[in-house]
């Protein structure tokens, strides 16, 4: 569901980019797991591709994030369009929301509502 694939809640689809610089600001599991960009500057260590010459062998992007993204989004949002989507979606609800009842709000809200 985090993924927005399964058609119920909002379509969420993360930049990478933001996600890690918000998750590791300062690059420290970057620079532990990708030997190649060890050496990158803090501030490049995001987005590494802009100082080519510094990429000691690290590949350049395969595809623009953010077209790959608008793309993706453009795509999902076709799917929910489709007449089938309502049917699809309710049906997994059914095999995999929460079973648990929520309970009712006490009298004094109930109340207070009113």
């Amino acid at each position: 569901m985090q993924s927005g694939t399964t058609g119920i809640n909002a379509v969420r689809i993360y930049n990478p980019i933001k996600q890690s610089q918000d998750q590791d600001p300062e690059g420290v599991f970057i620079k532990q797991w990708i030997p190649e960009l060890s050496h990158m500057p803090t501030q490049a260590i995001h987005t590494p591709w802009i100082y080519p010459d510094q990429l000691n062998g690290y590949p350049m992007p395969i595809v623009d994030e953010k077209e790959a993204r608008q793309f993706a989004r453009e795509q999902l949002y076709r799917l929910r369009r489709n007449k089938d989507h309502g049917r699809v979606a309710r049906g997994i609800v059914q095999k995999h929301g929460s079973r648990r009842r929520r309970r009712a709000a006490p009298k004094a809200q109930q109340d207070q509502q009113l």
